[in-house]
């Protein structure tokens, strides 16, 4: 701020703030543009002065540290494309806290192939190995449905071993992983997680025995129609549904090989086509809380410390720390994004 004058004389006064914003300025207590735009109008007024006002609070250092962020969320959502061919793409995911049954499992990989939303639930140990789970992929995804093209996981430490890194590049299979704290990318995997736990609460009258009644959970959850596709995994999957006890005993004609051919095709156009639509329509209303942000290396950021382990009580901990300036950024899809910072 430079010239200002006194309400309470005529005299024309020539003050100048400290070049650096984040002083801390205790008496005015770091309140917003408006209340501290009013308590300033108790006793002076110079031209612009809302401008100045706004400019100066906006940049103190202090208040971008200290205080809630207010602001939406940075860039927009981007839906991955649905894939052309079941268990091209698949998602992976632990789900913990089963108690443990008599083989000692305490926990449930979760695959879902991203085109037929078709889920495989296998029991497993929270114990388990990188090398355990390899071959559980192998035994009940790969032995089934083929090699995917890309795994979409989180960044658990055995889904980041050197070991299953250089497993699948061995396979030629894309790894790709959500963000820390910034699992939007593996929201598919979230969602049935939700819908499998809620089966075993309905399902399992006695919470011991969800392992016996795993496979059946299974069986239900791909029986069942998609929200997104309006289909069940299994039809999307392998072209009709499955026979359960309610189904008619009835005898229909076997259908030539070509329309069954062009009638499966149909139905993944159909589901992969809901698939955009629903993308769609969640991005328009996720980035109602969003705001375009195009970052570029040596940006400052500030970085917020909801999951920074600090030595400093929750209540009192700044909101954010830095600034920091990025080194280098990784896109995925324009979603997943990881910053490498430098301290300035």
């Amino acid at each position: 701020l430079s010239r200002y004058f006194s309400n309470l004389g005529a005299r024309l006064r020539l003050t100048s703030y400290p070049a650096n914003p984040g002083i801390p300025r205790q008496p005015s207590g770091h309140f917003s543009v408006d209340k501290t735009m009013k308590m300033l109008q108790r006793n002076y007024y110079w031209p612009n002065m809302a401008n100045d006002v706004r400019k100066y609070v906006s940049f103190c250092t202090a208040c971008q540290i200290m205080k809630l962020s207010h602001q939406r969320v940075a860039r927009l959502l981007q839906p991955l494309d649905p894939p052309a061919r079941p268990w091209q793409h698949v998602t992976m995911d632990y789900v913990t806290g089963p108690p443990a049954g008599p083989s000692g499992n305490d926990a449930i990989l979760v695959v879902v192939d991203r085109l037929t939303k078709m889920a495989h639930f296998i029991a497993c140990q929270q114990t388990i190995t990188t090398e355990q789970t390899a071959q559980l992929f192998i035994t009940n995804v790969i032995g089934v449905h083929g090699l995917p093209f890309t795994i979409i996981s989180d960044r658990d430490p055995k889904f980041t071993s050197n070991f299953w890194r250089h497993l699948w590049d061995q396979f030629g299979t894309k790894l790709e992983f959500s963000s820390a704290y910034h699992p939007q990318i593996d929201g598919q995997a979230e969602r049935v997680n939700q819908t499998m736990e809620q089966l075993i609460r309905t399902i399992c009258t006695d919470p011991h025995t969800w392992e016996k009644s795993l496979p059946l959970l299974e069986f239900a959850y791909n029986n069942a129609p998609s929200a997104t596709t309006h289909q069940s995994p299994f039809f999307l999957n392998y072209g009709q549904d499955p026979v359960v006890p309610s189904t008619p005993n009835i005898e229909t004609p076997v259908p030539r090989s070509q329309k069954f051919a062009e009638d499966i095709l149909a139905a993944r156009d159909k589901a992969a086509e809901a698939i955009r639509k629903a993308n769609l329509v969640a991005s328009r209303q996720a980035d109602r809380h969003r705001r375009d942000v195009t970052y570029k290396v040596g940006d400052l950021v500030l970085l917020d410390t909801r999951n920074l382990r600090l030595p400093i009580p929750s209540k009192l901990r700044p909101r954010f720390c830095g600034p920091f300036q990025g080194l280098f950024l990784d896109f995925y899809n324009s979603e997943i994004w990881e910053w490498f910072f430098s301290l300035l």
